[in-house]
C-alpha cells in the first residue's frame, strides 16, 4: 500500500486516499478503546456528535470527520464508505460487537503518538 505524501492534506492516488481513511479509522479505534461497540461504530461512519457523548468522544469524532471530508475533497470521497464497510466488517463493529481492532490499527502502519493525543 502505498503511503501518504509529505503533505497530509494532499491526495494524489486512490491508495492514498484509501491509507488516510484506514489511518484515521485506527485513530479513532485506539481513541475510543473500551467504549460501547455503538459509539465507536457511530465515530466510525462519520458522526460527530450525540447528546451523551463525552468532550474525548466528541473530539475524535470531529477530527475524523475532518479527516474524512478532505478524503472527499480530494476528489476520493467514493472510497470512504468501501473502507469504512469493510473496518466495521473486520472489527465486528458492523453487529455492535468489537473484536480484531488491531488487525485495523496494523493495517494503518505506525501511529504518532500526537496523533493519538490530538484524537484524545
Amino acid at each position: 500500500m502505498t503511503q501518504p505524501t509529505s503533505h497530509p492534506n494532499v491526495f494524489y492516488t486512490i491508495d492514498e486516499a484509501r491509507h488516510a481513511v484506514i489511518r484515521s479509522a485506527a485513530i479513532c479505534l485506539r481513541g475510543t478503546a473500551g467504549r460501547p461497540p455503538r459509539l465507536v461504530a457511530a465515530i466510525l461512519t462519520g458522526a460527530t456528535s450525540r447528546s451523551r457523548w463525552n468532550n474525548s468522544d466528541r473530539s475524535i469524532a470531529v477530527r475524523h470527520r475532518l479527516n474524512l471530508d478532505q478524503v472527499t475533497a480530494a476528489g476520493f470521497g467514493w472510497v470512504i464508505d468501501e473502507e469504512l464497510q469493510g473496518i466495521l466488517s473486520a472489527t465486528g463493529l458492523d453487529t455492535y460487537e468489537l473484536h480484531d481492532i488491531d488487525l485495523i490499527i496494523d493495517m494503518a502502519g505506525p501511529l504518532d503518538p500526537n496523533e493519538l493525543t490530538a484524537a484524545a
